[in-house]
Parts: C-alpha cells; structure tokens; sequence
C-alpha cells in the first residue's frame, strides 16, 4: 500500500512499483499493468526510456498527481547507489539507482529492521558495493534537500467511461420505454462481449500463427526483448532471477524475496513454493527482413563469433519430422552461444537460413548466477536446416 509522507509542507508518496520502458505504453495497457499489481493509481515519469511507477491509494483516493520520494532521491543520490532510509522505528525505505539513472526494479520498497540482512543477500553484490545508510537522526537533512517533482497520475480504471456508457445507456431505455429496451440492452452487451471474445481469440490465434521456427530471426528478437521491456522485475516480495524465450513464449523464473505465495505471480510452484515458473504469450510482428549478405549463413555467423572470441556449441540432427530424411537432404546444425551485448544490435535477417529456437538471461536480482548465463551475456540456440557445416 501507497502511503504519504509529509516534511517541509511537502507530500511525500512511497511505497510504489517501478518498471522501466523505452517507450511510453498505451493508456489501455497501463491501466492492465496497474490492475494486475492491485494499483489504484499510475504514473509516467520521463520520455525515452520512462518511469512508470503504479500506486495504491485505497479506494477513497482521489488524487490527480503526486511527489513520489524514489524520484527526487535517484535526483540526489546519482547513479550506481543502494540506500536504506529509517524514516520510521525498525521500518527501512530502500532506494536503487542503476548505472544509467533508473530507478532499480526493487526501489520505492519499505521492509522492517529484521528483514534488511535477508533483503541484501537477494541482491546483486554491485548494487551494496556503494550502499548508503541514513538513520533516524539523519532523515529530515536527508529529505529537506530533496527537491520535490509533481508527478500527474491516472486511475487504473476507466471509470469515465464506464460513467459515459452507463448515461448512454440510461438514455436509450428512457427513450425506448422500460424493459423492451433494457432487454435490446442487454442483448446488445452480450452480442459486444461476444465480438470482443472473438476479436481476442482471432488475435491470440493470429499471434500463435506467427510462433512457427520460421519466423526471421529479429521478428523473434524483437518479440522476445519487446515481452521482457515490459517486465516487472520485483513484485509483491518475488523477483525475476531469469527469463528464457522459446516459440511458446516468454518464461519467467521467480524466487520468493520476502513475499509468501499469497501474493506470488500467477505460475507453477510444482514442489518448490519458493519459486514460481511464469509463462507468457508473446506478440510477433512482422517486418521487412534483411536480405541475407552470404549464401552460408551458417559459416557467416561462426565467422562473426570467432572475431568476438565467442566459443559456440554445435550439433547435428535430423530432421525432427518423425519421418526418415529424404535422400539428399543435409540435417540440422544447431549452434549454441553466448552473445555478450544486446542482440538487437546485430542483424540477424542477414544471416541466411537461421532461425532462432531459445534465448535465456540471468537477470542477477536473485543474487546468485547459474549456469545458463548472467547480467553479461545472452545464451541463445540458433538452427540452419540444410546446413553441412563443410
């Protein structure tokens, strides 16, 4: 829950979640995103990329903009800086500012005294490497030099027009005379909600239609990295320790961070209620693709990865038809590798015959890395069919 905190004639707001984006969403999704965190409340701070911080007022709230904390402290604090603010008795406002200046996922959060140590250790070590402590005595220096923002904010629900619909609506039964045009009424909501069901199966079936391994390879990208902008990395006491993209989407790996399953993300526990495996549809859009620049896209991305000392894996299979390969036919050449910087930055049409199967990243929140990658790189599996690989 949002909450105020009033120092020198200002209103301060804590307590809420940030998400970073490169670009600002739509007003639908982010009243979606706002409702799926129990907001009441969203704000947009900043242009490219943005702040997008959701607050949870109460249901007796009506507040047109506010001064959120978290943003005139990444202000003063600067950038690379973990701090923990007793602005109460045994309670700790936490702030994370990134290298780049924004808000870190698990910023804006309040914890007790007991929990500052198990907190930490969820923590990547280069977030503590310059932590700040400010104590009882220091908070009101602290905030008196915090230079306030006004942030405008939106409900998360679309009351005005839901007002709008219920007055039209009342409108038509007055003139249409009681229950006949009621009945029209509500034969015209149901025949509504049954075109908008059709709508969204006919868009999830379009979606689906776009999954195939065939699809270009920064189409794929693009989906993938589009899905994984949009996260919200700490929610509710859980954070996201990694994320892996396949043709059937987006999957995410959350560990508890203090949170209790009653506020996990929806997601399979199976026999570990510690972690929750979280999978989400992902949108494919289409796009003019690269003309390959060689006939061997297969050596052409080895060329690549051995100028960038990248080491790859690569295996041979037949083709996973369930059928005895045509006479002739070469199999497929999987390769697998570790791409260092964003993959965005490369590409990848250019390469012919490639298709991209899986891509995972570590995220590092969790504090602790695994063996299927980290923060500094991208595990990616990519397929040549037809490839020979001489």
């Amino acid at each position: 829950m949002t909450f105020d905190l009033t120092t020198n004639d200002t209103k301060w707001t804590l307590g809420a979640t940030w998400i970073s984006a490169r670009h600002r969403p739509a007003k639908r999704v982010l009243r979606k995103q706002a409702r799926d965190v129990a907001a009441t409340h969203y704000a947009v701070v900043g242009r490219d990329p943005v702040e997008i911080g959701f607050f949870s007022f109460g249901a007796d709230a009506d507040r047109k903009a506010v001064y959120p904390m978290a943003i005139g402290a990444a202000a003063k604090l600067g950038p690379d800086v973990y701090a923990e603010i007793e602005f109460e008795p045994g309670r700790f406002w936490i702030i994370g500012v990134m290298s780049d200046g924004r808000l870190a996922p698990f910023a804006d959060t309040i914890i007790r005294g007991d929990d500052r140590e198990a907190f930490r250790a969820r923590l990547p070590s280069a977030f503590l490497e310059n932590r700040v402590e400010i104590g009882l005595d220091d908070v009101d220096a602290f905030v008196q030099d915090l230079s306030p923002v006004a942030v405008p904010v939106s409900g998360a629900s679309n009351a005005r027009e839901m007002r709008r619909a219920v007055v039209c609506a009342a409108a038509v039964l007055a003139l249409a005379g009681g229950a006949a045009a009621w009945h029209r009424h509500q034969l015209d909501v149901a025949h509504q909600k049954a075109l908008t069901a059709a709508r969204e199966l006919a868009r999830r079936q379009r979606a689906a239609a776009l999954i195939p391994t065939t699809a270009p390879p920064d189409a794929w990208l693009a989906a993938c990295l589009d899905g994984v902008d949009g996260l919200q990395m700490f929610r509710s006491g859980w954070i996201v320790k990694s994320w892996v993209c396949r043709n059937s989407g987006l999957s995410l790996s959350w560990v508890r961070a203090g949170g209790t399953l009653a506020d996990a993300p929806p997601g399979d526990f199976g026999s570990h209620p510690d972690q929750i495996e979280q999978t989400i549809p992902l949108t494919f859009s289409m796009r003019r693709t690269t003309q390959p620049t060689a006939p061997d896209g297969l050596r052409q991305l080895l060329a690549v990865l051995q100028a960038l000392e990248v080491q790859p894996q690569i295996a041979r299979s037949a083709v996973q038809t369930g059928l005895p390969p045509p006479i002739g036919s070469a199999p497929t050449m999987t390769v697998g590798f570790t791409w260092p910087t964003d993959p965005r930055l490369q590409q990848w049409d250019s390469v012919a015959g490639m298709t991209f199967r899986e891509m995972r990243h570590d995220t590092g929140l969790a504090g602790e890395m695994t063996s299927s990658g980290g923060r500094d790189g991208y595990i990616m599996i990519a397929s040549f069919n037809g490839s020979t690989g001489r």
